[in-house]
C-alpha cells in the first residue's frame, strides 16, 4: 500500500531513483548496501534512525529515494513518507499558522518509514528544527524507522541539530556519485 488511509500522507519518493538505476563505486558501497539492509528490515546498528553523510553530487538523495521506493514495496511498513526538508519546512510553518501542526505531528512520529533528504537545510529555523527534534525523539521511542542525508553538517549553525546527528549512527559517502 502506498499510503495508509488513516495517515493520508502522499510523500512519495522521487521516480527514477531506484536501487536498480544506482551506480555505485568502492566509496559509496557500504553506504548503499547498509541502507538496504536497514531497510529490508534489519538494523544494522540496532538503532531505529540511521544518517547518510557526504557531499554535494555524492548520491545521498538518490539513495534515500531508492530506500523510499524500497519501503514501499515492503510488507513490514503499512506506510511510508520520503521528503525533503523543504518540505517538511513547508509543512511546519503551514501547520502552525492553520492550527493543525499536532495533526502532522502526530502522523509523522507514526508513520513506520519517514526519509527526510538534506536534513542540515532544517537549521535555518529555530522552531522548525525544535519542532523537528520533538519528532525524532518521539520516533525513537516508536518502532518507525527513519532515514536521513545530511550535507555539509560542517557548516550546521543549529547546536541542538548538531549534538542530535552526533549521536545517530552514520554511513559515510565520500566521493561524489557518478
Amino acid at each position: 500500500m502506498l499510503v495508509s488511509s488513516s495517515f493520508g500522507m502522499p510523500w512519495r519518493p522521487q521516480r527514477g531513483y531506484t536501487f536498480g538505476n544506482f551506480r555505485t563505486n568502492r566509496q559509496v558501497a557500504r553506504a548503499r548496501a547498509t541502507v538496504i539492509r536497514y531497510v529490508s528490515g534489519a538494523r544494522p546498528y540496532g538503532m531505529h534512525t540511521l544518517a547518510v553523510f557526504g557531499c554535494k553530487g555524492a548520491g545521498k538523495t538518490h539513495l534515500l529515494n531508492a530506500a523510499g521506493h524500497a519501503a514501499l514495496t515492503n510488507e513490514q511498513y503499512d506506510s511510508a513518507a520520503t521528503l525533503s526538508a523543504e518540505k517538511l519546512v513547508q509543512l511546519v510553518q503551514e501547520g502552525l499558522y492553520f492550527g493543525d501542526w499536532c495533526a502532522w505531528r502526530h502522523r509523522l512520529t507514526q508513520v513506520p518509514w519517514l526519509a527526510v533528504d538534506d536534513v542540515e537545510r532544517l537549521g535555518e529555523s529555530q522552531i522548525v528544527t525544535s519542532l523537528f527534534l520533538d519528532v525524532m525523539h518521539e520516533r525513537a521511542r516508536g518502532k518507525g524507522r527513519t532515514l536521513l542525508t545530511v550535507g555539509q553538517a560542517s557548516q550546521l549553525r543549529n547546536v541542538q541539530l548538531k549534538e542530535f546527528l552526533q549521536q545517530v549512527p552514520a554511513i559515510p559517502m565520500h566521493q561524489e556519485y557518478v
